[in-house]
């Protein structure tokens, strides 16, 4: 507004001078308005430009608009000229409602109540669950100040007049005392809404539920670095609730640096013996893990009643300690250096007399110091890379540190002691080598990444800023290997005892390393035996399964036996991967182009299985929003589930490169050095900014190297991520997606941004009881009961990512693509196939039943409807590109999932079975001949060679995909037809 003074005094912000109005309605009533501050002092007959609030009237109506400035307890400077007055029409308000009837349970400080509340829909829009809309209240206190409270989400529809009833979620303020709720609507980042009545109700908030206070510890005053240990601990329940394990209720705790700042992670839990009743005392041995740092810092201990909340601070002593945590390995490689030159001390001053076979004793010790400096070198690693030994996995580590003693054995006994020296620099640098990798990518230094060493200068100051102080305990081994080399005593040529001397105490050296190395070898032939060698979950499990050096000799021989069994296309073979490229219509289907320049989010919802959409139990639906959701949407049913041993891995890798996954181990392991060209990689030459985010761990399936090799920018885990709720392995899926909202909103614009949940995960042996929302009767508690649960829990958590969207603006040119990854791995059990609405016992009900549904929601609903063509994984990618109006890159086996779609569709599964638009082939299972069966798409059985086509085309999409992951193809095929020699 611009607004000229055309008095004789000036205004001034000082003086009190604003701007405001009044609305002026039909039938007499005056209404002031909200203030607006002058930006500068206004002398008579000069203008200021400002920006002037405006606040509709409560009532729609025909309104006067009188603009006025006002000196504030002096006067109002009355009517002006020029545009001061204006006629205003105020319509209902989009959200208009009342409160028509609100009550409030006993309540405690800080404890979650539900509250009976009844509204009535007084706007001109329907209230849509999911859409942004939600349910809150405002707390008043004793002395006026206002606290926001917690969101509840519609639970169904309301038209304009409609009541809706619902269980609104109230948490009462921390303080006992006397407040009043008001209930509220809220559009997250927009506005708050009031009733057109304000409908406020009283409650005394009484003493906290959850109370406690320390009455004894036995704190230690020193720990280990990524250590664990035990002390006695003696809490009282202050609160009004009883404890209880069943309910959650344990011990925990946090460190604090010495700045006070505390450390990311959140302690370990320590159950209660018993349930403990108010006033009752329980004395609990607390295990603690230290800090992976030496240092000193505060341990903080804490109640939690899980997925609840952190009680409050305890009413009575403090429940901090100070705590010195130092390193093992400091202690553990000072003694070696100390014993190494004691050794080489008494070794100097008792010379064995000339000819003496004590000579050749001499000449094993630098093999056995190698031993036992390796072991201390592994022993170090482990405590500052904070990884635990398995079971077993001590002696394995031990047993591994013996086998390079066997190479110091093999060379002349004047060279031993100095190839020992070497060795063990070599193992130092290897091990902090690790440790880096460990930090940046989760994960040890394998055998594909000496191929990459090269780079290492490149980054030499990002490498710098990861080194840490206790990292030079791994230079003791070598420096004590200097003295030993430089010093140990050698023989003349003269004094020398005979070579068959020599060669009998070599041997029984050699004997007893040999003899330390079989617990390594039976555990290394143990795991290649059983699968191990191609099914790696995570390299830092192999760490803690084998030591690391056991790891690195684990790396060595799994990547050598994947060498050996490499070999080269044939002719036949390179023939039939261009001729099945050469097959494709290059011509692309309608719709190529829809939703040119949206951004692309894709979810890959953990074992989201296709029979639980739709479905419900006891009358209440499981996916309640992803039912809604279906019908606004791209829904894929009979997209099938491909993954093999690799499981999330295979579906990651399926989906982003149009592939299918290896028959045996993953590609994130036995392939990960491959140059991929992926989904990622064809939105980023298209102008596409992208982002990977996963709340676990970076080393879990290797991510932390794949996905950057899969095309991404960024990628998010655990550590950016934060702490939070957890179910099950990591962040509870509604706060994963409560953390990647504001990234999306930061992102560049157009973005490809990749989330993998985690929260529901096998084998379901529990879900947290304060997040069941489903009355499962029999089932409750079951693995079945637990994955409902968690599927239930992620389906809310969906709707929470879609309001979150359009709050923050992205909903109108975001496309949103949602698969499941894999199957739940329950089998298809009587209950299943209950819920699946299938009769039990059909041969072919596994194959059937193995779908993961796939939803894509494009920008303003461009198109929508169920699409019925059958696919898999492999088909997903090219089906997003096609709606974005992105060429696939020229190595995806798949094809777009779309109605006018050319050809028959086809699921390879990694088996051999096949699935395809009229015909279903088994290759084993309940009531399958040896050769396998063939089924109609219902279930019907039909002679086996009416298959014999759908089984070729898998076998050719098998194959082609397999030869382009073993002879890294995707970036060798220029347009798809010539995979080169």
């Amino acid at each position: 507004m611009r607004l000229c003074n055309t008095g004789a005094n000036a205004w001034a912000d000082e003086l009190g001078d604003a701007l405001s109005y009044h609305w002026l309605g039909g039938e007499g009533e005056r209404l002031e308005g909200v203030r607006t501050s002058l930006p500068a002092r206004v002398e008579p007959g000069g203008c200021v430009v400002l920006p002037a609030e405006l606040r509709a009237p409560a009532r729609p109506g025909p309104y006067t608009l009188v603009w006025q400035p006002v000196r504030e307890g002096v006067a109002w400077y009355g009517p002006g000229s020029g545009a001061a007055t204006t006629e205003v029409r105020a319509s209902a308000p989009r959200d208009a409602f009342a409160a028509l009837s609100l009550s409030l349970p006993p309540l405690q400080a800080g404890l979650p109540a539900l509250a009976p509340l009844a509204l009535e829909n007084r706007g001109d829009e329907t209230w849509l669950p999911g859409q942004g809309l939600k349910v809150s209240y405002v707390w008043t206190g004793p002395d006026g100040h206002v606290l926001e409270g917690i969101r509840t989400e519609l639970p169904e529809p309301a038209e304009p007049g409609e009541v809706v009833e619902l269980e609104l979620r109230v948490r009462p303020p921390d303080a006992p005392g006397t407040y009043e709720l008001a209930p509220r609507l809220v559009r997250e980042g927009e506005a708050w809404i009031a009733p057109e009545q304000e409908l406020a109700a009283a409650a005394i908030v009484g003493p906290p539920a959850l109370a406690w206070d320390l009455v004894a510890a036995d704190w230690p005053s020193r720990l280990a670095a990524s250590d664990s240990d035990a002390f006695t601990v003696t809490v009282r329940n202050t609160g009004a609730e009883a404890w209880s394990p069943a309910a959650g209720d344990r011990l925990s705790y946090r460190w604090r640096g010495e700045d006070g700042a505390p450390l990311q992670h959140e302690g370990m839990r320590t159950e209660l013996p018993h349930a403990v009743a108010p006033g009752e005392t329980a004395t609990v041995a607390v295990r603690v893990a230290g800090p992976p740092r030496a240092g000193s810092y505060t341990l903080a201990l804490a109640m939690v009643r899980e997925q609840v909340r952190w009680f409050p601070p305890p009413t009575g002593g403090p429940s901090e300690h100070v705590v010195k945590v130092t390193l093992r390995a400091a202690w553990w490689q000072s003694a070696l250096v100390l014993a190494t030159v004691a050794t080489v001390v008494l070794a100097r001053r008792r010379r064995p007399a000339p000819g003496s076979w004590r000579w050749a004793a001499l000449d094993l010790v630098p093999a056995l110091w190698l031993w036992a400096a390796l072991a201390g070198l592994g022993a170090a690693f482990h405590e500052l890379a904070a990884i635990d030994l398995w079971q077993g996995g001590r002696a394995a580590s031990i047993s591994a540190a013996a086998v390079p003693g066997l190479f110091v054995l093999l060379v002349p006994g004047r060279l031993r002691s100095w190839l020992a020296f070497v060795l063990s620099l070599g193992t130092a640098v290897l091990l902090l080598a690790d440790l880096l990798y460990m930090h940046v990518l989760g994960a040890i230094v394998p055998v594909q990444a000496l191929i990459g060493a090269h780079q290492v200068g490149a980054i030499g100051a990002s490498v710098r800023a990861l080194l840490r102080p206790e990292y030079a305990w791994l230079g003791a081994a070598p420096l004590a290997g200097l003295v030993l080399a430089c010093a140990w005593p050698r023989p003349r040529a003269q004094a020398r005892p005979s070579p068959r001397t020599r060669r009998r105490v070599t041997l029984a050296g050699a004997a007893a390393l040999l003899l330390a190395s079989l617990p390594l070898a039976t555990s290394l032939g143990g795991a290649m035996r059983s699968g191990l060698g191609s099914r790696v979950f995570s390299e830092q499990h192999n760490a803690g399964r084998f030591g690391v050096l056991g790891a690195h000799l684990f790396d060595v021989v799994r990547t050598l036996a994947g060498a050996l069994g490499q070999r080269s296309l044939s002719a036949a073979e390179r023939a039939e991967i261009a001729a099945f490229f050469a097959e494709r219509d290059e011509a692309p289907p309608p719709g190529f182009g829809l939703a040119r320049g949206a951004n692309l989010l894709v979810i890959q919802a953990e074992a989201l299985q296709g029979w639980t959409i739709g479905a419900s139990v006891a009358g209440q639906e499981i996916t309640p929003f992803l039912n809604r959701l279906r019908g606004r949407a791209l829904y894929y049913g009979a997209v099938v589930d491909i993954t093999a041993q690799g499981m999330t891995s295979d579906a990651e890798y399926a989906i982003l490169n149009s592939q299918y996954p290896l028959g045996q181990g993953a590609v994130a392991f036995l392939r990960a050095g491959n140059r991929f060209e992926t989904v990622a990689h064809a939105l980023k030459a298209a102008g596409y900014a992208t982002l990977s985010a996963h709340p676990f761990k970076r080393g879990f399936w290797n991510r932390a190297t794949l996905h950057p090799r899969y095309g991404f920018d960024r990628s998010l885990f655990d550590r950016e991520l934060g702490p939070g709720p957890v179910i099950g392995w990591g962040l509870a899926d509604e706060a994963f997606f409560a953390r990647m909202l504001p990234e999306l909103a930061a992102a560049p614009k157009p973005f490809f941004a990749f989330l993998v949940t985690l929260s529901l995960h096998h084998p379901y042996d529990e879900f947290p009881p304060a997040l069941r929302r489903l009355q499962l009767g029999a089932l409750e508690g079951t693995s079945l009961g637990n994955y409902l649960h968690g599927i239930h829990h992620l389906d809310a958590a969906l709707a929470e990512l879609f309001a979150g969207l359009e709050a923050a603006g992205l909903a109108d040119s975001t496309a949103v693509a949602i698969y499941g990854d894999h199957d739940a791995r329950l089998g298809v059990t009587p209950e299943i196939a209950a819920l699946a609405g299938e009769p039990a016992g059909s041969p072919s009900l596994r194959l059937r039943l193995e779908r993961v549904p796939g939803f894509l929601v494009l920008p303003k609903g461009q198109v929508v409807g169920e699409v019925d063509a059958v696919g898999s994984h492999v088909d997903l990618a090219p089906t997003w590109l096609h709606y974005l109006g992105v060429p696939a890159p020229p190595a995806f086996v798949g094809r777009p999932l779309v109605p006018a779609r050319a050809g028959p569709g086809v699921a390879a599964l990694p088996d051999g079975s096949a699935v395809g638009d009229e015909r279903l082939f088994a290759v084993a299972g309940q009531d399958i001949p040896p050769g396998g069966a063939c089924f109609t798409a219902p279930g019907a059985r039909i002679e086996r060679e009416a298959c014999s086509g759908l089984v070729e085309r898998a076998r050719r999409a098998l194959a082609v995909s397999r030869a382009i992951a073993d002879h890294d193809l995707a970036r060798a095929l220029p347009s798809g037809t010539d995979p080169g020699p």
